[in-house]
């Protein structure tokens, strides 16, 4: 008498656990975090390593010269300033003798790129290194733009500073402040920072 025989079924193997998906979004999850991490030091870098400066000035004026008189360049930022050069451009000088330097419509930009073939280059005020928080005070103006006889009555400035600070070497940035006289109440007249055109 024959046995019959009944084959066994073989259980069924079990599907391997997928973590790829898992895996995938933590990766993706560490990859976002280095990337903004990276975001910040670079942000960050830029704001410290970004060169600042600050300029004063006296606003009693010179009354025999067309530029005011003491000027004070401070290195506000962290990054060491190389090379630095200061040049000017007169909008407006007239004294009460009619004698004008540069003679320019009130309405007229004043700015470097506007007065390009008028900036003058002061041998004396170029090639410095101004550490941080160190302050460079420019000589006297009365020596430049003298009017002689004649008495400053209306006044506009712009300076024009280049220089170049690490990281990036001899790339020169270049800042611009503007000065201006005007007229006080008891009929005194002061030097006074106005926008650049």
């Amino acid at each position: 008498m024959s046995k019959s025989t009944r084959r066994r079924r073989k259980p069924a193997a079990k599907k391997p656990e997928l973590h790829h998906k898992e895996d995938h979004e933590g990766f993706l999850t560490t990859r976002k975090i280095w990337s903004a991490i990276l975001a910040m030091c670079t942000l960050l870098g830029a704001v410290v390593l970004w060169p600042r400066v600050s300029v004063d000035i006296e606003k009693e004026p010179d009354f025999s010269s067309a530029l005011p008189n003491f000027i004070a360049i401070t290195n506000t930022g962290w990054v060491v300033l190389h090379d630095l050069s200061v040049s000017f451009g007169l909008c407006r000088s007239k004294s009460d003798q009619n004698a004008s330097f540069l003679g320019r419509d009130k309405t007229a930009k004043c700015n470097g790129t506007a007065l390009q073939g008028s900036i003058a280059h002061v041998t004396a005020w170029a090639g410095h290194t101004l550490l941080s928080d160190e302050k460079w005070t420019l000589p006297p103006a009365g020596r430049f733009m003298n009017f002689g006889t004649g008495k400053l009555v209306e006044g506009d400035v712009d300076y024009i500073l280049s220089f170049w600070s690490w990281p990036i070497p001899f790339y020169h940035h270049t800042i611009e402040f503007r000065f201006a006289t005007q007229a006080q109440p008891n009929g005194s007249l002061i030097w006074a920072p106005i926008p650049i055109d």
